[in-house]
């Protein structure tokens, strides 16, 4: 009895061990498949990144939880050459949104430019103005061609007004302000060009012509024989009266010689 009892245990102890190999198998199986799945997520999400990368350039992720009305979004902004930050109004409160800024060098622009990007968020409709403050290089600027009151700032092929506010340690300081979100460009403003209209026809030119003015005629009056009697006797009177005085000089002059 004793030893069947004794068989009974190490029979016992085998299953026993058995059963906790096979559970510590399943426990390392189910391990490996967390580790592996893991290892498969991590490098798809590396994948995309350097997809999305060589597609847009950089970005610059601003996550927006909680956001009142009223308050204002603030994206310290590293990397997008020229832009230092960007401050967006809010209109409407917002939950869980978020704010993209990515470099994307496909925009076409007809003129020289400091850099590209996008700006970019599904509650575009509740944000805005955008004020963005530029930190320019002032050696890079130059060498792209782009003088001080050149650079502008363009959103969705339109030109804003930009201002220059100070230079500092090598670097230019301007500001400007986006009523929208889309596709930015730091660049060169627009050469006005003379467009020539069509369908517009010249006026005549109108000969001046000269007109005929009427001269009136003098009018001369008429000297009636009585005044000319009088013309006469005062004539003649002022000439005996200066040979009377005359006579009487000589008269003089004779008693003294």
């Amino acid at each position: 009895m004793v030893k069947k009892k004794g068989g009974r245990v190490k029979r016992n102890v085998v299953k026993k061990s058995v059963s906790k190999i096979r559970s510590e198998k399943l426990r390392n199986k189910t391990l490996w498949f967390i580790v592996t799945v893991f290892f498969l997520l991590s490098t798809l999400a590396v994948l995309t990144s350097i997809k999305e990368e060589s597609l847009t350039g950089r970005a610059t992720i601003q996550p927006l939880s909680f956001i009142l009305a009223g308050q204002d979004v603030q994206l310290a902004v590293k990397d997008i050459s020229g832009v230092d930050r960007i401050v967006i109004g809010v209109k409407d409160t917002i939950k869980n949104g978020k704010v993209v800024v990515s470099e994307d060098n496909g925009i076409e622009f007809d003129n020289k430019f400091f850099s590209k990007f996008t700006v970019v968020s599904a509650e575009a409709d509740k944000m805005g103005p955008l004020n963005f403050e530029l930190k320019i290089k002032e050696s890079e600027m130059f060498e792209k061609g782009i003088s001080l009151y050149d650079l502008k700032l363009h959103v969705n092929e339109k030109e804003l007004q930009t201002n220059y506010v100070k230079s500092e340690k090598g670097y230019l300081y301007f500001t400007a302000t986006s009523p929208e979100f889309g596709e930015f460009v730091i660049g060169r403003r627009g050469v006005l060009e003379v467009v020539e209209i069509k369908g517009v026809e010249s006026l005549p030119v109108t000969e001046e012509v000269p007109v005929a003015v009427e001269e009136e005629p003098a009018v001369v009056e008429e000297i009636t024989t009585e005044d000319s009697t009088l013309v006469g006797q005062a004539v003649s009177t002022g000439k005996e009266e200066v040979g009377f005085f005359r006579k009487i000089a000589n008269f003089f002059k004779g008693l003294f010689n």
